[in-house]
């Protein structure tokens, strides 16, 4: 019988050692679980954000031509004023106002002028800000167009 514990004690010298292994595993899942959490909200914020630009460019072609000259004789006259204005109210109508920052541009394209839409927002972390090098805030972005002739 003491010669069976020897010859065990002699293969495996180190008993428990898996026993140290299992909590440090269960850590580096949990940490990898809460990355793609984190990861996973900037990937929505993102569709989010595109969502809304490609809404408030149509909205933005629809409101930007001026629409007496369009009526009276189809020129397309376009305004900046007039297309901030109506991104303005997009962002007021999906509740995003104050927590998005807009630019909007009125360019000439080949396939004839077009809105487009820049949002910007910044998406807190919620878990990997305690990670090392792991910030409060990451800048998301997302952009929409629109062309004149399609509304």
């Amino acid at each position: 019988r003491k010669d069976l514990e020897r010859d065990r004690q002699q293969r495996w010298p180190e008993r428990g050692s898996a026993l140290l292994l299992v909590p440090a595993g269960l850590l580096i899942v949990i940490l990898l679980g809460a990355v793609a959490f984190d990861v996973s909200r900037l990937y929505v914020a993102r569709r989010e954000l595109v969502d809304i630009a490609a809404s408030a460019a149509s909205d933005a072609a629809a409101r930007a031509i001026d629409p007496a000259p369009y009526r009276a004789g189809g020129e397309l006259r376009w305004s900046q004023a007039r297309a901030e204005v109506a991104v303005r109210e997009a962002l007021d109508r999906r509740g995003v106002a104050g927590q998005v920052r807009a630019a909007v541009a009125l360019v000439p394209a080949p396939d004839g002028p077009r809105v487009e839409v820049v949002l910007e927002s910044d998406v807190r972390w919620l878990f990997a800000r305690g990670l090392p090098g792991g910030g409060a805030t990451t800048v998301v972005r997302g952009a929409g167009w629109a062309l004149f002739d399609t509304f």
